[in-house]
């Protein structure tokens, strides 16, 4: 057998082998994020000061009901989806955006669904005249029955799930902060411009 120290002697000390490692970059879960593409069927989207939300958590089962419902044919030959547009952007009160689902899908067999409107009107002033106008599409439709009842089914749909929230997202640069009988909180907090 050789000895190791007669090895060193013979051939000298081994050269630390040195290896590229490659380098790891981790997400710890964070999303990517993509572009959001407005539906076809929602080509006449305008600018909007404000945008509308029903949020709300579904379990598996839920989500396939509404993915279904949302894809079905009426039988005017258009989808559900596009029933809504049409009566919102008929009415002049803008147009649905869509229903979405958040990436990072069915965690613990259930997702968050946003369903999106965006409201524009050149003849209706304010958030409570478009309020009104979808009120009265939903208690008296007229020739827009398809879309009303499409309307309630999604609402109806919406108020299964779990951790439910509806608000809306106003450009601040179209917001009257100091309005005393709108805002009257902000109003008494704010200093007079």
């Amino acid at each position: 057998m050789t000895d190791i120290g007669d090895l060193l002697r013979q051939r000298g000390a081994p050269l630390p082998n040195a290896v590229v490692m490659e380098t790891e970059v981790r997400s710890e879960g964070a999303l990517m994020l993509q572009a959001l593409s407005v539906p076809s069927w929602a080509a006449n989207l305008r600018m909007s000061s404000v945008l509308a939300e029903w949020r709300c958590t579904l379990v598996r089962e839920d989500l396939g009901a509404l993915q279904a419902f949302l894809k079905t044919l009426l039988p005017s030959g258009i989808t559900v989806q596009q029933a809504i547009n049409e009566a919102f952007v008929s009415l002049d009160i803008g147009c649905y955006l869509g229903t979405f689902i958040e990436e990072g899908l069915l965690t613990d067999g259930q997702a968050t669904v946003r369903v999106l409107f965006a409201y524009q009107s050149a003849k209706l002033t304010g958030v409570e005249a478009i309020n009104q106008a979808i009120h009265n599409l939903l208690t008296n439709p007229g020739t827009l029955g398809d879309a009303a009842n499409s309307l309630n089914k999604l609402r109806e749909m919406w108020r299964k799930g779990s951790d439910k929230w509806e608000g809306g997202l106003m450009m601040l640069s179209e917001v009257n902060l100091y309005d005393p009988g709108r805002f009257p909180y902000t109003r008494a907090a704010l200093p007079t411009p």
